[in-house]
């Protein structure tokens, strides 16, 4: 008899292994195909077996994109209704992974744990043969150096998440397997990547639980170090985007030639003009709002930006917070409270017994950073990088949950030191 967890296994091993090429002939739409699988198991799931009040989390997502679906087609008319539809579809999928993963019974405990790591370690291995051959290469696999580093920073992050023993320990030989992997992704050249590895690094080898309330100036001189680099690292392509453009001067007369920069402020604009609520689905920097061209873009004259107009409009979809615009701030104040709830979830790691599941908070920690990093200048959030990131942060949060289960029912060690309760960060 197959069971429910077999399926899920069988979806994210095939997920994991077209992950990194995401240019290749009939792997475009695999989010797609993966997003559509996971509510069609969990509406027969429920139907079979009575499980609607497992999902809360999944219908609450649904009923929330409802409301803006319905909003969007009875008051915000930018666009087409099968686009409007198309766009619901786009934004919900992340979403949609994390609440079906979060409840579905699966979890790090159930997983084919030895095939994943392996299969983890294998596409880390070829994604970063496939970063050190080039930028050509990469085009070729992964469509952009963008999607290839993402693919390979989280199959490493699989592989750790994978990698940790009972003891909550990683051994010295996978730490030093993943840190050659990430420095092989550098390769990829980009700025959000190279944040990424630096959290890495520090999270992984120097984050202690409770460190940042011990005011020592080891410590002290430690956050200011990774601050430094931080932003010497992402510097570069931050200046190019939002403040100096192709000069090497600021000129405030080239600001409305520049898309990224005109998209954020416009999008502030959008929560103001149409608050609380925003301008609705397929309306603004989505890929949905480029299908068929958004009327609103003409209203707040982007439409004669370079990268925004009709015939060029190359640079639409290409970060995703200013498409929370579309959703307003009632959309941004809920944005906000889905990654407050999953930190909470992460917290509880450290809550019960951080030195038993520091690792676990680590790379719960480690995801979350990415997904909020990726989303400032891309889009990878709602395609297949996001949905397999938001599969892993799940998992994660599923056991969180099941450690605070097991921990009120007094059937796990806690720490002898009733003070590590209260140790947050």
């Amino acid at each position: 008899m197959i069971r429910l967890s077999d399926i899920y296994n069988f979806l994210i091993t095939v997920l994991l292994l077209l992950l990194p090429i995401g240019a290749m002939p009939g792997t475009g739409y695999i989010d797609e195909v993966m997003f559509v699988s996971f509510l069609a198991i969990t509406f027969g799931d429920c139907l079979i077996n009575n499980a609607w009040k497992r999902y809360k989390l999944l219908w609450c997502i649904m009923g929330i994109m409802g409301f803006y679906l319905a909003y969007t087609l009875l008051f915000r008319n930018f666009n087409i209704t099968k686009v409007v539809l198309l766009d619901a579809f786009i934004e919900a999928k992340p979403f949609v992974a994390f609440a079906v993963i979060l409840n579905c019974g699966l979890s790090l405990d159930n997983l084919n744990r030895n095939l994943l790591k392996h299969l983890s370690a294998l596409i880390a291995t070829i994604s970063s043969i496939e970063m050190l051959a080039g930028y050509r290469v990469q085009t070729t696999i992964s469509g952009h150096p963008a999607f290839a580093g993402m693919s390979l920073f989280l199959a490493v992050i699989l592989y750790l998440a994978l990698a940790i023993d009972a003891q909550g320990k990683i051994s010295r030989k996978d730490l030093a397997f993943s840190v050659i992997w990430l420095c092989c992704g550098l390769a990829c050249g980009r700025s959000k990547y190279y944040g990424e590895f630096i959290l890495t690094i520090f999270f992984i080898f120097l984050y202690r639980p409770g460190m940042l309330k011990m005011v020592k100036p080891g410590y002290v001189a430690t956050l200011i170090l990774l601050s430094v680099i931080l932003i010497a690292a992402i510097w570069h392509k931050f200046s190019y985007y939002f403040i100096l453009g192709n000069s090497d001067t600021f000129d405030p007369n080239m600001a409305a030639s520049f898309a990224r920069p005109a998209l954020y402020f416009t999008g502030f604009l959008i929560l103001l003009d149409y608050f609380p609520f925003g301008s609705g689905l397929a309306s603004f920097a989505t890929y949905a709002s480029d299908v068929h061209y958004s009327t609103l873009y003409y209203e707040y004259n982007l439409d004669k930006v370079w990268g925004l107009s009709p015939t060029y409009s190359e640079f639409i979809c290409d970060a995703y917070y200013p498409s929370l615009a579309q959703f307003g701030v009632v959309g941004l104040i809920l944005f906000i409270c889905f990654w407050r709830y999953i930190y909470n979830i992460t917290l509880r790691f450290i809550h019960i017994n951080a030195a038993l599941y520091r690792n676990y908070f680590v790379i719960g920690t480690l995801l979350i950073c990415f997904v909020l990093i990726e989303c400032t200048t891309g889009t990878g959030f709602s395609t297949a990088p996001g949905f397999m990131a938001m599969i892993i942060l799940g998992l994660i949060c599923r056991k969180a949950i099941d450690v605070s289960t097991q921990a009120t029912d007094n059937t796990i060690p806690l720490e002898k030191n009733e003070k590590t309760k209260r140790i947050t960060i």
